[in-house]
């Protein structure tokens, strides 16, 4: 019976140390005020004829651009961004396998590879350096499948943070 109470405490502290590490990995992933997030709810899928397109799909808090299943596949979004400069990009994705991808805002596009997980639920943030936006104003977003040897990708959520000069 001691013995049982000794497990009980002992699993009772990993899941609590688990939990508090999943919350700091998240609050690392916060947005300050100035911050500009993408969505999947916000994104305008396109899908070449014939193909299955990604969908938002996920409950509350865990919403993800997912079952894009295919290269030919995209999302956009259309962006006000407050002011021109340079944002840092980032992005919260899960890929089991690797892929590369593309994000083109206006003419600037930067490109990543994400990681493989080698499963669907570890997300990770990716950074993907730093983009010049040309003026304020409305701006379309565009998130494509790299070149090379792509796979399926959840996408949670794109950050833009602008930075200081």
């Amino acid at each position: 019976m001691k013995k049982n109470n000794q497990m009980m405490k002992t699993a009772t502290l990993v899941a609590f140390i688990a939990l508090s590490l999943f919350a700091i990995s998240q609050s690392a992933y916060a947005q300050s005020k100035s911050a500009i997030s993408l969505k999947p709810d916000a994104a305008t899928i396109v899908a070449a004829e014939g193909v299955k397109p990604m969908k938002a799909e996920g409950p509350q808090g865990e919403r993800n651009l997912g079952f894009w299943m295919d290269a030919r596949c995209y999302a956009t979004w259309t962006v006000s961004f407050p002011k021109a400069g340079t944002y840092a990009v980032e992005m919260f994705a899960v890929s089991k396998d690797g892929s590369p991808i593309t994000l083109s805002v206006g003419q600037e596009t930067v490109k990543a590879d994400i990681a493989g997980a080698g499963n669907w639920k570890e997300y990770t943030i990716v950074d993907l350096g730093k983009i010049k936006v040309e003026k304020e104003g409305e701006v379309t977003v565009i998130l494509k499948a790299g070149a090379g040897n792509w796979k399926p990708i959840n996408i949670r959520e794109i950050t833009f943070t602008p930075k200081k000069k």
